[in-house]
């Protein structure tokens, strides 16, 4: 590698992300164990830009840095820009790299030096992961080590006169190694089993792969002419089950103290999977699958300032990769939800789903994310509340790929879900848009909640059932009778079906629900787990 000099370094590290970036998408669609992340690509590709970020700044502030400066900013950039399963190891394949090759100062980086910084690379990158597991990235890092040591073995040792011969040198050796990383790669389905299930090879290897021939060019311009890797085509993930993929967020952590030890907080593997925890005396990352992510920064809080650095929704990432695979060219659903049961409800109807939370307020970004998780050319967008609406607009206009329509009547989630059942979904999604307007004016909707505060008229007080239609008030009181109220105004207009989504905290049973709705009336009552409403109401 490149000695002294910052801007010689960042072009290697900037011709090496350019072929991760080029390679993004190949990588993700090749992920199927051992995490369900998804998004292999995305993780090392963010990891390895966070290094070029870190140099640039160090270029900007001291051009002359010592070595001994560059590999550090590299290591700790590495770290703190790692992202997911595959970042984390790869940051400690870098950590493992750079402590090689700062532990001699003023040696030339030569054949030898960097065979050991791979060797110790390969060392780290096994430390860092609890269970390791052949056929990963791990077992494609052994065999780099092993090819440049045996490199060593073979070539007796060069005087270096400048950088260019350095150059060439060091190219000679990763050309080497770039060959057996890449044996090693399509070796990996021998090695594990749901690779070989899925006809693919292992994401983080082939990326690890890349990410040397990358390095190989920057060093000498392309000009070496180390032939093309292999192109794989996506995993077979039909009727696969990853191993971790109960778990909805690929949650990473950094925590800040003194004394730290990279080990996980006990009590951290019943809460999820999929678990690394590296890092130094003063900074840890955590990367952990979980479905709470509360509880984990909860856990982790005792050991010192904890940052929330990324949470990726997993769910989103896999329904992406069936879409790809799948080739869908027709008219995704894209709908936002609060609770399980309308969660649970909308992906049955084949949307893909996001969780809008007890605010319903997802970001732009979080739509977006969405909307490119369908693969289809047409997505529709169901917002299921008024705060979604413009959001969801603002996204459908930054979408590039698709046509995206949004719904914009269909500000309720009850109204939705009847929206769903009617709805044939042969069209684009802007005629399935104004069917569904037909559909939404068919429909009365209504609401019974707690009361937040006493109404100024004295006709309810705080913890009082209100019981709504569209936003008008139309009773209170008790929750039984407030909800058999509030049924009997929504179905006074010869209405033949009655929908009830029960919220999280609603006081009265299903049994009891039933209890309240007049005989002869077609019901389907079931759970929504929404937050701020105990009863979701439609009637047709």
């Amino acid at each position: 590698m490149p000695d002294a000099s910052v801007v010689r370094f960042r072009q290697v590290v900037e011709v090496a992300l350019r072929h991760l970036e080029a390679r993004r998408q190949e990588i993700n669609d090749l992920n199927v164990y051992p995490v369900a992340d998804g998004d292999t690509g995305d993780n090392m590709a963010q990891t390895i830009g966070a290094v070029r970020q870190a140099l640039a700044a160090l270029e900007a502030q001291e051009v002359n840095a010592s070595r001994e400066r560059v590999v550090e900013t590299v290591r700790r950039a590495a770290l703190l820009g790692a992202r997911g399963n595959s970042g984390a190891i790869a940051s400690q394949i870098v950590r493992g790299a750079a402590e090689v090759l700062a532990s001699q100062p003023g040696r030339l980086i030569d054949a030898q030096l960097v065979a050991d910084a791979l060797e110790n690379a390969a060392r780290a990158a096994r430390e860092a992961v609890s269970k390791p597991t052949e056929g990963t990235i791990l077992s494609v890092a052994d065999a780099i080590a092993a090819a440049a040591r045996e490199v060593n073995r073979r070539n007796p040792p060069e005087t270096v006169s400048g950088p260019s011969d350095q150059d060439r040198i060091l190219a000679e050796l990763l050309a080497a190694v770039v060959a057996a990383g890449e044996d090693a790669v399509r070796r990996t389905p021998e090695q594990l089993q749901v690779l070989a299930d899925a006809d693919t090879v292992d994401a983080g290897a082939h990326a690890l792969v890349i990410l040397i021939r990358g390095m190989v060019a920057g060093l000498t311009g392309d000009e070496f002419g180390l032939p093309e890797l292999t192109t794989y085509a996506p995993a077979r993930i039909a009727g696969l089950e990853h191993g971790d993929s109960r778990y909805r967020w690929c949650l990473n952590l950094i925590i800040r103290g003194e004394g730290l030890v990279a080990d996980a907080p006990g009590g951290l593997d019943a809460l999820g999977d999929s678990i690394d925890v590296v890092g130094e005396s003063t900074m840890l990352r955590v990367h952990v699958h979980t479905d709470d992510r509360a509880a984990v920064e909860a856990l982790c809080a005792p050991l010192g300032e904890v940052h929330v650095d990324s949470c990726e929704d997993m769910h989103l990432q896999v329904a992406a990769r069936a879409a790809r695979a799948a080739r869908i060219v027709g008219t995704a659903i894209v709908a936002v939800a609060d609770g399980e049961g309308f969660h649970r409800h909308f992906l049955d109807c084949g949307c893909t789903v996001i969780d809008g939370g007890p605010t319903m307020n997802p970001s732009i970004a979080e739509l977006l994310a969405a909307i490119k998780a369908t693969g289809a050319e047409q997505v529709l967008i169901l917002p299921n509340s008024p705060n979604v609406v413009m959001a969801a607009v603002e996204a459908g206009r930054e979408a590039r790929g698709a046509a995206v329509a949004v719904v914009e009547s269909c500000v309720g989630p009850q109204i939705a879900a009847e929206v769903l059942a009617e709805l044939e979904r042969d069209g684009s999604a802007a005629e399935l848009a104004e069917r569904s307007a037909a559909t939404v004016a068919a429909l009365r909707v209504g609401s019974v909640a707690e009361a937040a505060r006493a109404d100024p008229g004295g006709r309810f007080a705080v913890g009082d059932a209100v019981g709504f239609e569209s936003d008008q008030i139309i009773a209170w009181g008790d929750p039984a009778e407030t909800l058999r109220q509030t049924i009997a105004h929504l179905i006074d207009r010869d209405a033949e079906v009655l929908s009830i989504f029960a919220g999280a905290e609603a006081p009265l049973s299903i049994a009891e629900v039933k209890r309240t709705i007049p005989p002869g009336l077609a019901d389907d009552v079931r759970p929504g787990g929404q937050s701020a409403h105990w009863w979701l109401l439609a009637a047709q």
